[in-house]
């Protein structure tokens, strides 16, 4: 997993300390990244274009989750609290 690469996934939560990586054993368990990944898709690969074809784009996945992500976010966003946490000079 990008900086700190390992030959399987299950080593980051490894009891040996070579292996080992506490920042990612401590934000989730092993189990529970499993989980995410195995029902976490972020595109329809049958729907997905080719790096030859036109309007390609090797984000689209991300821009979407983006999209999605932010329109729940503003959806859910509650003006009251943003008058309540404003900070006065």
């Amino acid at each position: 997993m990008g900086l700190h690469p390992l030959p399987d996934v299950e080593l980051y939560w490894s009891t040996d300390p070579f292996y080992h990586n506490s920042v990612i054993s401590a934000v989730m368990t092993c189990r529970r990244f499993k989980k995410i990944t195995e029902n976490l898709h972020l595109i329809d690969r049958a729907r997905e274009l080719q790096q030859t074809q036109v309007g390609y784009d090797r984000l689209v996945a991300d821009v979407k989750l983006m999209k999605t992500v932010m329109e729940d976010l503003v959806s859910k966003w509650s003006w009251s609290c943003a008058e309540q946490c404003r900070l006065t000079p």
